[in-house]
């Protein structure tokens, strides 16, 4: 039997009920929160959709939610004019001096009413140590002294997060010295806690629509404020990425994310934002500028009921990656642009570390079970990687 939220769901919802109903879904490990009109409110706990309470949301409601977490009394109206919007909102955990809990959110107009999916974000700002299956290879790899460091990967598979653990162990470690800047939409780790005592270094972070108009000028304005490590929180389009890559041109270590299904893809992804009579030059770019793509993915991790008791998280994360050393570039320049995919693929098996890979020593260490692993192997053998 699913279990509910303990309280009724009172009408109308009101703010500090929904910040109970949050925190609720929080301590059952729920990664994302829905309310949507005619629905229960819904969580996500280990990639399974579940029921938070009984009764279904009014549209009334949602609006109220959206203009009170977003604190403007209009924005309820902006998004039900057909704009989507993205903010973040943070709610004090009771009990806890000084810890809030903060979520990424999107509100969309539906035919239903305007929906809302909230995204918990861990409350403390990950490092690298917390996080399962960090190779030294692949530690080592996530520090160049320039270029593009790219981490791809479905939504909801932790890129994000991967990024900030990455930010956060450099700043005292492989970073260290070299002034910091971020541009988000919205703004998901706040960095503002870490003290200039815990680094050596300025951080500073900015939002889109907030404090820079756009994706493209704010990456513009970033070797202007002498940033040297930059972290853009989505590569979206062709101006953004071409921002990147001058960025990267001029000395600047440049991580971002990217929405693709492995390594080859999304490298691709990356050229074909470009139009067809300027992909060729795009790419010698790239292949100039790439130093490591990491590509992510989450599975159903194996537990016993003792895992399930003591909180251990209901996935594990997969990896592929591949450090774009001198010989990996020199080996890309000689091939055309229509045998990328295969050329990076096969650079991916023979120098990097596979997906398969990756997925094969979690099975053998109990982590996966053997339907997923066989899924893994399916899949990459239809693109030409299975052995």
């Amino acid at each position: 039997m699913t279990e509910l939220f303990p309280e009724p769901l009172r009408h109308e919802l009101t703010r500090s009920q929904m910040d109970r109903i949050l925190l609720w879904c929080v301590e059952k490990r729920a990664s994302d929160i829905v309310f949507c009109p005619g629905d229960p409110v819904w969580m996500e706990q280990d990639g399974v959709w579940r029921r938070v309470t009984d009764a279904g949301l009014t549209p009334s409601e949602t609006e109220r939610i959206v203009n009170e977490t977003t604190m403007q009394a209009s924005r309820a109206g902006y998004v039900r004019s057909g704009r989507s919007t993205d903010y973040a909102y943070q709610t004090r955990v009771p009990e806890s001096r000084g810890v809030w809990q903060r979520f990424r959110v999107n509100a969309t107009s539906t035919s239903k009413g305007i929906y809302i999916v909230m995204r918990a974000l861990p409350r403390a700002i990950p490092t690298l140590g917390d996080m399962e299956g960090i190779s030294d290879s692949l530690r080592r790899a996530l520090y160049p002294a320039s270029g593009l460091v790219c981490v791809s990967g479905v939504m909801g598979s932790g890129k994000s997060t991967l990024l900030a653990a990455v930010i956060r162990t450099g700043l005292s470690g492989a970073a260290a010295g070299r002034q910091v800047l971020t541009l988000e939409d919205p703004i998901e780790f706040d960095f503002t806690g870490v003290g200039a005592s815990q680094r050596e270094a300025p951080i500073a972070q900015s939002q889109i629509h907030t404090d820079v108009p756009d994706w493209p000028s704010g990456v513009r304005s970033m070797t202007r404020r002498k940033g040297e490590i930059v972290m853009v929180g989505e590569c979206r389009d062709r101006e953004t990425l071409s921002a990147l890559l001058s960025c990267a041109e001029q000395g600047v270590t440049v991580y971002t994310t990217l929405h693709a299904q492995d390594v080859p893809q999304t490298v691709t992804r990356m050229v074909d934002a470009f139009p067809w009579e300027e992909r060729a030059q795009a790419a010698s770019v790239l292949r100039a500028n790439l130093r490591l793509i990491v590509h992510q993915r989450l599975v159903p991790r194996v537990r016993t009921e003792e895992d399930v008791r003591a909180g251990v998280p209901g996935r594990v994360a997969l990896r592929e990656y591949l450090a774009f050393g001198e010989d990996e570039r020199q080996y890309l320049y000689t091939v055309p642009l229509q045998d990328l995919i295969p050329a990076v693929r096969r650079l991916v098996t023979g120098r990097g570390h596979s997906l398969l890979a990756d997925a094969r020593e979690k099975y053998r260490e109990g982590s996966i079970s053997r339907p997923v692993l066989a899924a893994i192997e399916q899949e990459q053998a239809r693109s030409g990687d299975g052995v």
